[in-house]
């Protein structure tokens, strides 16, 4: 069986999205604005929500991995749910549960039953409790959700553990038939007037049913996806014990030309407002100020593009020359490593700055250059001790589990 124990460039891209769910709160609180020619830095800092398609492709990404490399004469390895279990538990919850639970102290949670849908990772499915206590709560929720998905979509793969080329193409069409799945119930839910379920609940028109579950789906197997064709240009030689002390996988100039034509071609369509508006599916119209509301989208992140450039970046980034040096780098790297932190807090260190250089005053704007200064200092410095003190003492702890 073929193994990978390190993917190079991993940490700086997942550096590089957790800064830019940042910028879009960042954004939220202090209304950055400015444009360049087309370039317009509030639409790219609104924009910044393409970090949690990232995030999510990168899970997908790195769950199916190993399927993928698995060779055909290899007997299929039994499926242990306690280990899996505790290994996505000791990833996710901690560092949510401390936050989480700051939070309910200090007032943020509206009832007993907001706080125990949090708790359950199930806040997701109602309108009231989506955003309730932090924002970026909701991207938990689901990305909880699909990891107890997970091993029913290797349980339809499996079978084709001798023809992945089957597997792909099982795996493709489900992953059109989510996206479908998904705007078929917009569109049910839209145009009907028997809706079941009781509105104060779930609304056919508000945010829970467009940010649920269903509705990134298409992004978690579009990430399965990048991994089979990752897996697939990789030479059966090459060994975790082949690669270079730093995890390196040979480079080709090819993968970097890749890399940076859909870095740019992503840059441009998160930043120019006509592109953002019109290279998405369906397409939709922009506002005065040339923006747009995600939440309105079906398959959100200007799907199916930004995906799939993101797809082609997490195929080609462990492959580069000059992309995987940047994104190894030592800031990038460390960033990364702590990312799931900074995500976690960053937005109650953001609130609490926000407060002190508003002086309590709620109609007026943070300088923006100062807030995310200081902003990003103490959520980097809240995410370290959080990685120190309780992440990597539990990953560690499943992994010594699982080699006993």
């Amino acid at each position: 069986m073929r193994d990978l124990k390190y993917i190079p460039a991993f940490h700086g891209l997942r550096a590089i999205a957790c800064l830019a769910v940042f910028a879009v709160h960042l954004q939220q609180k202090s209304d950055v604005s400015g444009q360049v020619g087309a370039f317009d830095f509030g639409l790219l800092a609104t924009n910044g929500n393409t970090g949690v398609c990232l995030f999510f492709m990168m899970s997908g990404f790195l769950l199916s991995l190993p399927f993928w490399l698995r060779d055909a004469d290899q007997p299929a390895q039994r499926f242990e749910p306690v280990r899996y279990a505790a290994k996505r538990i000791g990833r996710i919850v901690p560092a949510y549960y401390l936050c989480l639970t700051a939070l309910v102290l200090a007032g943020h949670a509206n009832g007993t039953v907001d706080i125990a849908l949090h708790y359950l990772f199930v806040h997701n499915f109602t309108d009231a409790t989506v955003y309730s206590i932090s924002d970026p709560f909701w991207t938990l929720a689901v990305q909880a959700q699909f990891y107890l998905l997970f091993p029913f979509v290797l349980l339809v793969l499996r079978p084709f553990i001798r023809a992945k080329a089957v597997a792909f193409v099982v795996l493709l069409a489900v992953c059109v038939g989510s996206y479908a799945a998904h705007a078929s119930l917009l569109n049910w839910a839209s145009t009907t007037e028997h809706w079941p379920i009781d509105p104060k609940i779930l609304s056919p028109d508000e945010a829970a049913i467009r940010v649920s579950t269903l509705a990134h789906l298409p992004h978690f197997f579009l990430g399965m996806l990048a991994a089979a064709v990752f897996a697939g240009l990789m030479p059966s030689d090459e060994l975790s014990s082949k690669q270079n002390e730093d995890g390196a996988l040979p480079g080709h100039p090819i993968n970097d030309v890749c890399f940076w034509l859909c870095a740019i071609g992503m840059l441009a369509l998160l930043a120019v407002p006509n592109l953002d508006a019109s290279w998405r599916f369906p397409t939709t119209t922009p506002d005065a100020k040339g923006h747009i509301d995600d939440t309105t989208m079906v398959g959100r992140y200007n799907f199916p593009y930004v995906p799939l450039l993101v797809a082609v970046m997490l195929i080609t980034a462990p492959r580069c020359v000059i992309a995987r040096r940047l994104l190894e780098l030592p800031p990038l790297r460390g960033l990364g490593i702590i990312s799931y932190g900074i995500y976690v807090y960053h937005l109650p260190c953001l609130g609490v700055v926000d407060k002190l250089l508003r002086g309590g005053e709620t109609g007026t704007q943070s300088n923006a250059w100062v807030l995310a200064s200081i902003g990003l200092v103490m959520s980097i410095a809240v995410a370290s001790a959080s990685y120190l003190l309780i992440e990597r003492p539990l990953i560690r702890l499943t992994r010594r589990k699982r080699s006993t």
